[in-house]
């Protein structure tokens, strides 16, 4: 079995019709400003494509997730988890602040 030049079978959907479906489950995106497989602009654009409640963390300095998650945005995800199947999570307002250990929130 090799790679198929002919594609995904079925066709893959793109994220942005995917993302929608998720609602009412919280949409939890964190990303590295130095993600060098997916640039931050892919993140922005599914925040923008699902519905409330999102959020996004923009993390300086990280790359891609398998090389670049430390102990503190592992801690720091796990109080968000708990925060979102509590129903008291963060999410749920608009606009942009800046989050711990200097990561970018923005949430919808």
């Amino acid at each position: 079995m090799g790679i198929d030049p002919d594609g995904w079978r079925p066709p893959l959907e793109s994220p942005a019709v995917l993302v929608p479906r998720i609602a009412p489950i919280s949409l939890f995106l964190v990303h590295g400003d130095e993600d060098h497989h997916l640039p931050v602009e892919h993140a922005r654009w599914l925040v923008v494509a699902a519905p409330p409640p999102v959020d996004l963390w923009v993390e300086p300095g990280f790359g891609h997730a398998e090389s670049a998650a430390g102990p503190g945005l592992l801690a720091r995800i796990a109080v968000w988890s708990r925060g979102a199947v509590a129903g008291s999570g963060p999410s749920g307002t608009v606009g942009t602040t800046a989050g711990s250990a200097g990561s970018v929130r923005m949430r919808a």
